[in-house]
């Protein structure tokens, strides 16, 4: 064979080599899941088709021309990080051996922006019983296809609840764990993020648990109860007095206050009632009564609590009630604004206290804001407003009974009150008061004593006052007892009883008071 003929022969054998070792096909991917992602997010790609095991590469470009795939395939998968908003990138794929790029058909990603941290503003309720579906209203606009999880961090959480399209809707949620704090992580549609929103917090309670109200303190002991809500019931009996309490909810029982609250005679037929302000949020003073109660509505009446013979409203704290209506004293006053109050108003609303002094308690009945709620939450906050009772002085435990006596553990526990406790299924049986105080500590709780239903995991109480009220002290309500400080104290006398006698200036709460 002539040299001419060779150097044919070796040409078109090199040109059928690379005719049959370099074509990737434009078929080897059918499909792609997810087809979109977010913005300089690390996503991971599911590849469906026929990608070799390892070695195969790839790249979303707009033109697979001059694109070099360089993201490698393993377990029909690739992690991608796009760098710029865009839509309708092509896959650029290169099986393994291989040095094309070849435009896979059909397939395309988009590239979206970052989801909002303010896609929502609020959810109610912001506290839930584990292992327990709840519904939970989303404050925002949720869009087909936008999906949400609480977690304790949103940092490689994959959001997987659906969420129920359009302003302001509820979606059910399940919690497996309690605990505090838990943000609410987004994801729009489309999207390969989990973005936390701002200012958003759920609380998990155990089963039978509740949130933060209402509580009792009495010297270091510390309750969590729940008492039926709407139902006005007996909380404290004394020689000359009847205290009723009903209490509210906001989403469930793991949220409840003190709404109302009526102090009868003992015969139950003269009474005065206190009640917060459904109207506080619409409260401004330039349009108000001077003189009018701001955050309390308050009732004298005979007869049935809820059907009076005859009743008479008390416009403002000014007023005077007789000491012949109810056999003991009571007066009304205003919270100033420089108190050292953490809150002296509740919204534009002053708070405002009743003072009552017995032949043997003295106590105040206060209105206050819910402390929960705070920042964009703040309407919440005054919408929940309620009634804190604070005990300032017993002259003789034993003379008091009911329900608050009980909690704070003046009196024996009857059945009746012990159901009201909140039940610690996974609070430690077998720990020390010691221990106990450990772990409170540690958890930026209050310290409590055994036995166990007196800790509730996962709640945080803020501290006390070292450790506990002083001897003889009793609270029952929201969380902020230190607003409320100690009046002067005298061995045989209340407050009052001492001051109208000696005609003496008393300091009652935080509002100097000449009587």
């Amino acid at each position: 064979m002539s040299p001419s003929r060779y150097i044919i022969a070796a040409v078109v054998f090199v040109a059928l080599l690379v005719t049959v070792f370099a074509v990737t096909s434009v078929t080897v991917i059918t499909g792609i899941a997810p087809t979109s992602v977010t913005i300089n997010t690390a996503s991971v790609i599911t590849l469906t088709g026929t990608p070799s095991a390892t070695g195969d590469l790839l790249l979303f470009c707009t033109d697979c021309t001059g694109c070099t795939p360089a993201t490698a395939v393993a377990s029909s998968a690739a992690t991608v990080t796009q760098s710029a908003i865009a839509t309708g990138l092509k896959l650029c794929y290169r099986k393994s051996g291989e040095s094309d790029s070849k435009e896979q058909t059909g397939i395309t990603l988009n590239v979206i922006a970052v989801t909002s941290n303010t896609v929502i503003t609020a959810i109610s309720p912001t506290g839930i019983y584990a292992t327990v579906s709840s519904n939970i209203i989303l404050f925002g606009v949720a869009q087909s296809g936008d999906k949400a999880i609480f977690a304790s961090s949103c940092a490689g959480q994959t959001p997987n609840v659906a969420l129920t399209v359009g302003s302001n809707k509820v979606t059910a949620f399940t919690m497996a764990s309690t605990g505090i704090n838990f943000r609410l992580c987004y994801r729009t549609t489309g999207g390969t993020d989990s973005v936390a929103q701002d200012n958003i917090f759920l609380s998990v309670s155990a089963v039978g648990g509740v949130g933060a109200d209402p509580v009792t303190w009495f010297g270091d002991k510390v309750r969590v109860f729940s008492l039926p809500v709407k139902t006005l019931m007996p909380v404290l009996h004394a020689s000359d007095m009847t205290l009723h309490g009903e209490t509210f909810m906001h989403g469930g029982p793991w949220q409840q206050w003190f709404g109302r609250m009526v102090l009868a005679s003992p015969a139950g037929d003269r009474w005065v009632q206190i009640a917060v302000r459904k109207d506080i949020l619409e409260f401004n003073r330039s349009t108000s009564i001077k003189g009018h109660f701001e955050s309390l509505e308050v009732t004298l009446g005979h007869g049935s609590f809820d059907e009076p013979t005859t009743k008479s409203v008390v416009p403002g704290p000014a007023i005077e009630i007789p000491l012949n209506f109810l056999g003991f004293d009571v007066v009304f006053w205003k919270m100033a604004r420089n108190s050292r109050a953490a809150h002296t108003r509740i919204g534009a609303a002053a708070r405002e206290c009743m003072e009552v002094a017995g032949a043997n308690i003295h106590f105040y009945v206060c209105s206050s804001p819910a402390h929960e709620f705070y920042g964009h939450q703040r309407d919440l906050s005054i919408k929940h407003a309620h009634l804190d009772l604070a005990i300032i002085e017993v002259l003789d435990a034993t003379a008091l009974s009911g329900t608050l006596p009980e909690l704070w553990g003046m009196k024996p526990m009857t059945a009746e009150t012990e159901k009201y406790i909140v039940d610690e299924h996974d609070a430690p049986t077998q720990t020390s008061s010691k221990q106990i105080a450990q772990i409170a500590a540690a958890d930026g709780a209050i310290p409590m004593e055994a036995p166990s239903r007196d800790v509730l995991i996962g709640l945080k109480m803020p501290a006390l006052p070292e450790g506990s009220l002083p001897a003889g002290k009793g609270w029952a309500g929201g969380s902020g007892f230190n607003d409320l400080e100690k009046s002067c104290q005298q061995d045989n006398q209340t407050v009052l009883g001492c001051a109208l006698k000696e005609n003496q200036t008393v300091k009652l709460g935080f509002t100097t008071v000449a009587v």
